[in-house]
């Protein structure tokens, strides 16, 4: 998405920093399996709260602890998938009801120690982990994503070891049996590079991926490179993967902006594996708001614009074309769908289906209000391509829309 607004807010209360979250989004998805005539359309209503202080114990030391409720409450409608559909619909849950299907949990996404010295930064315990497109809290979701674990910021280095702890509910992942290693340098001018290895019990990894970024400003013009490799072992077999990303924007007034970019990651199965694996990112929003579309397997062009109306409102709108980088292999999804949960959506080994995935156009709002409430919204929409029609033998358009008030003490 072109616009982020943060929600900033603290209260001190004797040594103690209290600060309070709570957020409630709204969702509408419907024709989620691309064919009218099914009717099948999901509502959601997902609410969440976080308590938690930070406590300094000296100049340099602080102790943080974020206790979190989520609630979660889903309403299917229409006629549910069958067990001799095309798509593999790993994933997927699709079960009509009468009335929301309530879902919720009690977390604690932060309890850690962290100690500041100079230009560097230790933090044990539980954490959300953020640095780049390949690792991310995932905050968009209800539940977000942390680690047991440490991390270390000594200057230009940046370490960390930690094992998966709290991950959103719609991620196929045994969180029980997944590490993260991952030492990074920033070469300041020249961005930084990285180097991961994940070993994961549930899909059998255990690879390295080395990775950079680059992003700079050249007067008014933006330019953002990402890209990766990956080596080692996947589902069993060898895997050997990449992905890049490159956009370059443009503010054309201080209110106005635009961006064009091309996404592409490598797919394929076989006696090797070279379906890209997208590590745990937060990725909503970089392939479509929709989530639909996943690093992995696709080749993607996106254009968009944003206008910043005044201090407090701003409106954007964004373009993408996918399609499959290997026709012969499937279509996966992000991991922040309501529906297919980062699993594969659709595949044709035989790649008669072709490779044209489809469309999305995606409009957002974001406004800030007073006393520390951000309102936002969208709408998108997406227009399935030949590949979608021939897999799953539907060609309506799917719509989905959101609204999210959000507050912060």
């Amino acid at each position: 998405m072109l616009f982020y607004v943060p929600v900033e807010g603290v209260h001190k209360i004797g040594p103690l920093d209290i600060f309070f979250e709570a957020m409630s989004r709204f969702e509408s998805r419907n024709d989620v399996f691309f064919d009218s005539s099914l009717g099948q359309d999901r509502t959601m209503w997902l609410n969440r709260g976080r308590l938690g202080f930070d406590y300094r114990t000296s100049e340099d030391t602080n102790i943080r602890v974020t206790y979190q409720y989520s609630n979660i409450q889903t309403k299917d409608k229409g006629t549910p998938p069958v067990a001799a559909a095309p798509a593999p619909q790993v994933g997927v849950f699709f079960f009509p009801t009468a009335n929301y299907q309530a879902r919720t949990r009690q977390d604690v996404p932060e309890a850690y120690l962290e100690h500041k010295s100079g230009d560097s930064t230790f933090r044990f315990g539980r954490q959300m982990v953020n640095r780049d497109w390949l690792v991310g809290s995932n905050n968009w979701g209800e539940v977000g994503r942390a680690w047991d674990g440490v991390s270390l910021k000594q200057g230009k280095w940046d370490m960390f070891a930690g094992r998966l702890d709290l991950d959103n509910p719609n991620i196929i992942n045994n969180i029980g049996g997944a590490y993260l290693y991952f030492g990074g340098y920033d070469w300041g001018y020249g961005g930084k590079t990285s180097v991961y290895y994940k070993h994961d019990q549930f899909t059998g990894a255990s690879e390295y991926t080395a990775g950079h970024t680059y992003h700079k400003m050249y007067g008014k013009a933006f330019v953002g490179v990402n890209g990766a490799f990956q080596w080692g072992r996947r589902f069993g077999v060898d895997h050997e993967a990449w992905a890049a990303d490159g956009h370059v924007g443009f503010m054309f007034s201080d209110r106005l902006h635009g961006m064009v970019g091309y996404t592409v990651a490598s797919g394929g199965s076989g006696s090797t594996d070279r379906n890209f694996d997208w590590l745990y990112p937060s990725d909503h929003g970089m392939l479509g708001d929709m989530d639909l579309v996943g690093l992995s397997n696709v080749s993607a062009m996106s254009a968009g614009l944003g206008f910043q109306v005044n201090d407090r409102i701003g409106v954007s709108a964004m373009y993408y074309n996918f399609k499959l980088f290997d026709k012969k292999s499937p279509w996966f999804s992000g991991t922040n769908n309501s529906m297919f949960f980062g699993g594969p959506i659709a595949g044709d080994g035989s790649g008669a289906s072709g490779d044209n995935i489809g469309s999305e156009i995606d409009f957002n709002l974001h406004v800030m209000l007073p006393n520390n409430l951000r309102l936002t919204g969208g709408y998108s929409f997406f227009d399935p391509g030949s590949f979608v029609n021939n897999t799953m033998g539907g060609n309506s358009n799917q719509n989905w829309f959101y609204a999210s008030l959000g507050w912060r003490y």
